[in-house]
């Protein structure tokens, strides 16, 4: 029954479909986990959650995940602002430091993501599975 599925001697991997050969843990092509128990040893387990990872990094952003970092970041980053400009009587200069730097981060984030959704968007990733 295993031979109907796939050809006796060869795995194809999930990710790319290229034939690798029975006994390998890795595609050769593409690097992603093919073999049974590639996650049991940790080292190997290592590597395919490498491999998972770098696989997630390099993918296209997509919008809508580009329309909730603004969402969610963009916020403390317009209160940051209101409350540097503002200046709420009675508030300590280390507080309102402190919110400027924590929207100075927000903002880092925010441009990273931004610079690498437009830097990404012509084609697909990599690793993108949607042509």
């Amino acid at each position: 029954m295993r031979d109907a599925i796939e050809p006796a001697g060869e795995i194809v991997c999930p990710n790319c479909s290229d034939a690798n050969l029975a006994g390998a843990d890795f595609c050769a092509r593409c690097g992603a986990p093919v073999g049974r128990f590639t996650t049991l040893d940790p080292l190997k387990s290592t590597y395919a959650e490498g491999w998972l990872f770098r696989k997630a990094a390099n993918a296209r952003i997509k919008p809508i995940v580009l329309i909730g970092m603004w969402a969610l970041l963009g916020v403390p980053i317009v209160a940051a602002v209101a409350v540097a400009i503002i200046r709420p009587a009675g508030t300590p200069t280390l507080r309102i430091l402190g919110s400027v730097g924590i929207g100075l981060i927000y903002l880092l984030v925010l441009v990273r993501v931004t610079r690498n959704y437009f830097r990404n968007r012509p084609g697909p990733g990599p690793y993108d599975p949607d042509p």
